[in-house]
């Protein structure tokens, strides 16, 4: 495969994530359903992106690697989603906080 084909695959695959990420964490209410897959979900779109830039680039320095991992943790640890109206709410305190769109406590 080219360079420029795994270019265009990386590029759809990315879009094909956006709209998944959208449709279950923008527009689904289910609070029970996000929470369970905001793991793996962020796991796969970090795998994703590294197995794109390993391919991509000829070297990649391994604190790149970790960045991405790191990123990846911190968005599953500080991502809540609201009990009563099924908002999600990113915030940098992991506790104590209430949803943004209708002030319930949040998990």
């Amino acid at each position: 495969m080219t360079e420029s084909e795994l270019q265009w695959l990386f590029l759809g695959s990315w879009l094909f994530l956006m709209l998944i990420s959208w449709l279950l964490f923008a527009v689904n209410k289910n609070a029970v359903l996000k929470r369970r897959l905001l793991g793996p979900f962020v796991i796969l779109a970090g795998a994703v992106f590294l197995g794109f830039v390993n391919l991509l680039e000829e070297t990649v320095p391994i604190w790149f690697n970790g960045a991405v991992v790191i990123v990846s943790v911190l968005n599953i640890f500080t991502t809540r989603f609201c009990e009563a109206c099924g908002a999600t709410a990113y915030s940098q305190s992991t506790s104590g906080r209430p949803c943004p769109k209708c002030d319930a406590p949040l998990p």
